[in-house]
């Protein structure tokens, strides 16, 4: 009895150190993902230009279920092979489902809405596209978390930045889409992102 009681004793424990973690671990990430509550006060008071030369403020942006990425028209790979991926991704998914694809580009002094409206034609109107002013687009990476850096070149420069796409509804980054995710576990995260919107109110 007493060996029972003391395998029921150390279960107990462990049960309870496991649920104590989750909860501080819960909390931790609450107080420290930044992507969780975006500041909406401040997105209404940035705009960003689409790729037909038409002014978009933040928050309208951010309000419907979206999946927003963030690159430069001069990337070599990552920035194609992502919006590739993202593109067909969204080919796949239910056609009723509306979810909106951005590409915000983090390299205004090259990408005008012109080089963005060329640069989107190979995917079908899918892919919305978005630059600004570089204090507009530093206001909006920032409040989304996003990290970026222009690097001198041999040939000029570049530009260093995450490679995830954010999955956005109601000014929340509900989930992302990493680069080392292949299309199935694309598509995945974006059905289970839509159906919780069907289900969950942000």
């Amino acid at each position: 009895m007493r060996i029972l009681r003391n395998i029921i004793l150390i279960i107990s424990l462990l049960l309870f150190i496991i649920f104590a973690s989750y909860l501080i671990t819960q909390e931790f990430f609450k107080k420290n993902n930044s992507l969780s509550n975006i500041d909406k006060e401040e997105l209404k008071k940035i705009s960003l230009i689409n790729q037909k030369n038409i002014s978009i403020n933040a928050i309208e942006i951010l309000t419907e279920p979206s999946i927003i990425f963030f690159g430069f028209t001069n990337c070599p790979d990552i920035c194609p092979l992502t919006l590739s991926k993202l593109s067909l991704s969204l080919q796949k998914i239910k056609k009723d489902q509306k979810i909106l694809l951005y590409f915000v580009s983090l390299d205004p002094e090259r990408d005008t809405p012109e080089t963005l409206n060329d640069y989107l034609q190979s995917f079908n109107d899918q892919v919305v596209g978005l630059t600004g002013t570089e204090n507009n687009l530093k206001l909006f990476t920032q409040s989304l978390g996003i990290k970026y850096t222009k690097r001198k070149t041999s040939y000029g420069y570049t530009i260093d930045h995450n490679s995830s796409s954010l999955l956005i509804s109601n000014s929340k980054v509900v989930d992302k889409i990493f680069f080392k995710d292949d299309l199935d576990t694309s598509i995945n995260k974006i059905n289970s992102f839509l159906r919780n919107l069907n289900q969950t109110s942000f």
